[in-house]
Parts: structure tokens; C-alpha cells; sequence
């Protein structure tokens, strides 16, 4: 019969999840170290990263990062925790409204500057199609995904500011 047969193991998968997402949280905070050493060893050469119209564009994949950590901390901690029914920390609900704000309003202007980073520095006209200038706009794209996650679980109040947010 059918009904015989075991449930899925959604369990599994969701540990497996979780431990991706520490993964990430880890190779995140490594990489972040390493960048920071640049900073510290080569001043001179991280400034000029910002300024560069192709090095700039990798500034882009550190806002791609936020955001996967953010639906993380989204999804492992609020929608699907160690209880479904409410969440077991509910000051993280109003923590990821935070983050949320901050991580949509950093990354509008993010993307925003490197368009003008590599407008106004390209040696070249018209500016050459790369496949990473894509990055550069992709961080504010993504805020809607972000907000379709994070307005599901926000008190009523706040939900319509998260959606249209995310929309615009």
C-alpha cells in the first residue's frame, strides 16, 4: 500500500542544509579575514580594488553573499527552526527586519556606485560588456528575493514595506 511507505527524510535534508549554511557563515568569515590581511599588508592595492573598473565588479559577490546568509539566517532561524510553530528566538524576527533594511539599502547603493565606478573610469568607449558587470546589479536584484522571504514571517505592520521594497 501507499500509505505504507516511510515519510520523506526532511529532516536530513534539513540538517544537511544547516550545516551548508554554518559552511557558508565560515568560508564567508575566512574570506573576509583574507581581505581584511590585503587591507593591512597592500593598502595601496585594496584601494585602488574599489576603483578599478573589472576589480570592482568582485565587490558585487560580497553583497551576493550577504544576501544567501541573510535568507539563511531566514530560513534555519525563523521559517523552518527547531520549532514550526513560532520561532525560538523571536528577537531574531525583528533582527532580520533590520538586516533586511540595511542589507536593501547598502546594496541599491552599491550597485549604484559601481555602475558609476565603471562609467567614470573605463578607458574605453563605449564600456565593454564583461559577464561579471552583471554582479554589480545583481545584489539589489536579489533584495526581492530576500524580501519574499523575510515578509512571510514579519508582524502585519511591517509586511507591506517589505514587499514593496522588494518589488520596487
Amino acid at each position: 500500500k501507499p500509505t505504507d511507505m516511510p515519510p520523506p527524510p526532511l529532516a536530513g535534508l534539513y540538517h544537511i542544509g544547516l550545516t551548508m549554511f554554518f559552511a557558508n557563515i565560515l568560508l564567508f568569515l575566512v574570506l573576509c579575514t583574507c581581505t581584511v590581511l590585503r587591507l593591512i599588508y597592500y593598502p595601496a592595492h585594496f584601494a585602488s580594488s574599489f576603483l578599478h573598473p573589472q576589480e570592482s565588479l568582485f565587490l558585487g559577490s560580497f553583497w551576493l553573499s550577504l544576501s544567501v546568509i541573510l535568507a539563511g539566517t531566514q530560513t534555519y532561524g525563523i521559517t523552518h527552526g527547531p520549532s514550526s510553530s513560532s520561532p525560538p528566538y523571536p528577537w531574531l524576527v525583528d533582527a532580520v527586519h533590520v538586516l533586511y533594511w540595511v542589507y536593501a539599502a547598502l546594496s541599491l547603493a552599491n550597485s549604484i556606485f559601481q555602475y558609476w565606478i565603471l562609467i567614470a573610469y573605463s578607458k574605453l568607449r563605449p564600456v565593454p560588456y564583461l559577464p561579471s558587470i552583471f554582479l554589480a546589479g545583481y545584489s539589489a536584484m536579489l533584495t526581492g528575493t530576500v524580501a519574499s522571504m523575510v515578509a512571510g514571517t514579519q508582524p502585519a505592520h511591517r509586511v507591506m514595506g517589505v514587499v514593496v521594497s522588494g518589488g520596487a
